[in-house]
C-alpha cells in the first residue's frame, strides 16, 4: 500500500531525523518526541516522551496513548494526556476544557459556560445553561429499530 502521508522527526529545537511515511510498519528505531507532519497540513506535536514505532505481531492491537502539545497551522493548540484532549486554546486564547468522571463528561469554555453530558443506558442527558442563566436540558432516546 503506498503511504498517503508522511512525517518528519526529531528533537524540538533540533535537526530533522528522518522522513517516515505514515503507514510505515516494522521500524525497530526511537521517533524522538517532536512529530512535524509532512503531508501540507502543517501539524506539530510535541510529545512529552520519545515515541517510538516498532514491529507489531499480525493481529495484535497495540495502541499508543501519547502525551503532549498538538500544534495546528492556524496556532490552535491541544494539550493531550494519555492520547485524551484535556483543552484547546485557539490564537485569541479562548480555551475550552474537556473533563470527563464515570458516564459523564463536561465541557468548559473561556466565558465559564459549561455543559454537561451524561449517559445512562439508552439516554444521553445534554444540560447547560441557556438565556439568563435558565437551566436547560436535552434528552436523546436510542435504542433498536424494529
Amino acid at each position: 500500500m503506498e503511504p498517503n502521508s508522511s512525517y518528519v522527526t526529531g528533537k524540538p529545537g533540533g535537526e530533522p531525523k528522518q522522513e517516515v511515511p505514515v503507514q510505515t510498519v516494522g521500524m525497530d528505531t526511537t521517533e524522538g518526541s517532536f512529530l512535524l507532519l509532512a503531508d501540507g497540513s502543517s501539524a506539530t506535536f510535541i510529545s512529552t516522551a520519545d515515541i517510538s514505532d516498532f514491529r507489531q505481531p499480525q493481529g495484535n492491537n497495540n495502541v499508543i496513548y501519547p502525551s503532549g502539545e498538538l500544534f495546528l497551522r492556524d496556532g490552535t493548540r491541544y494539550h493531550i494526556v494519555s492520547g485524551v484532549t484535556q483543552y484547546i486554546v485557539d490564537t485569541n486564547g479562548n480555551k475550552i476544557s474537556f473533563s470527563a468522571s464515570g458516564t459523564t463528561y463536561t465541557i468548559d469554555d473561556s466565558l465559564n459556560r459549561r455543559i454537561t453530558v451524561g449517559f445512562v443506558a439508552n439516554l444521553t442527558v445534554i444540560s447547560f445553561k441557556g438565556a439568563s442563566g435558565n437551566a436547560r436540558t436535552i434528552k436523546v432516546y436510542s435504542g433498536d429499530v424494529a
